[in-house]
């Protein structure tokens, strides 16, 4: 604003010349029409009677002004027309960094107060009799997890994919292709701020063959929960987030596992 202000000032100090003109010029046109037509004793008389300050200096300006009045008009021009230039110029970066302001301020306000869908293991639905000495793992119930939303603002979930893997160990699942066909929720299931969705139950064998479950259960190899939930913040904007856990047999419980790959957040 102070730029604007001093823009403005310079333009009405660029005008005073014009009014200088205008004054001046009547002044001097005058002046020359009656030293014509009278005689050289009315113009002697004229002389007597004027005073010191304006024969001194007022006229010599306005003959100044007469006869430059071109020149002086051409400048002032070429002035006004620079302040206009340079006042279109400032007016245009204010625009800029307004817009700059107000997009910041947007993407903020989606992004810090979007939210956050995570999964929660709420029951692994296995034990372990001992992870020392006797490893065997047993399957009481189904698993229950529920997907949690960390964030400010409600969501909407769309839809999930999930499935269970054994592997061998120190080798993980490939990732999933988040294109992969998942579990659409017509209506969506909506999740408010700090809260949980309600459980969703999945069994842990099922579609394993039994004799690869049995390396898991009664060997070394690894069982992974892998998948993605998809969800709609209260902005239209849409989510993904990818997990994958692993069953820690010492701990009989699933932990996270893997790289960002498998694990991430994301707008789509």
């Amino acid at each position: 604003m102070s730029v604007l202000r001093g823009l403005l000032v310079a333009i009405l100090l660029a005008c005073i010349p014009f009014v200088a003109v205008h004054r001046l010029s009547k002044s001097s046109s005058y002046e020359a029409i009656k030293a014509t037509s009278e005689s050289q004793e009315a113009a002697t008389q004229e002389q007597k009677d004027c005073a010191p300050f304006g024969c001194a200096v007022l006229a010599p300006i306005g003959n100044f002004i007469h006869d430059y009045k071109d020149e002086i008009t051409a400048s002032s021009t070429a002035i006004i027309a620079i302040f206009t230039i340079l006042l279109v110029i400032s007016t245009i970066a204010l625009w800029k960094a307004t817009k700059r302001s107000a997009t910041i301020a947007e993407r903020a306000l989606t992004e810090l107060e979007r939210p956050f869908i995570g999964i929660e293991i709420h029951s692994e639905g296995m034990n372990v009799a001992n992870a020392r000495t006797d490893p065997h793992v047993q399957l009481v119930e189904d698993l229950v997890f529920r997907f949690a939303n960390y964030g400010r603002t409600p969501a909407t979930i769309t839809e999930m994919f999930d499935r269970f893997e054994v592997c061998e160990p120190g080798i993980a699942p490939e990732p999933v292709n988040p294109q992969t066909q998942g579990n659409r929720v017509p209506f969506g299931v909506i999740v408010g701020a700090n809260e949980r969705s309600t459980g969703s139950t999945r069994s842990q064998s099922e579609g394993i063959d039994p004799n690869i479950w049995m390396t898991f259960s009664t060997g070394d190899s690894e069982l992974y929960l892998i998948g993605f939930v998809r969800f709609r913040d209260i902005f239209d904007q849409h989510h993904i987030t990818g997990f994958c856990l692993r069953f820690n047999k010492r701990d009989a419980r699933f932990l996270f596992d893997g790289d960002e790959r498998y694990n991430y957040t994301r707008k789509e």
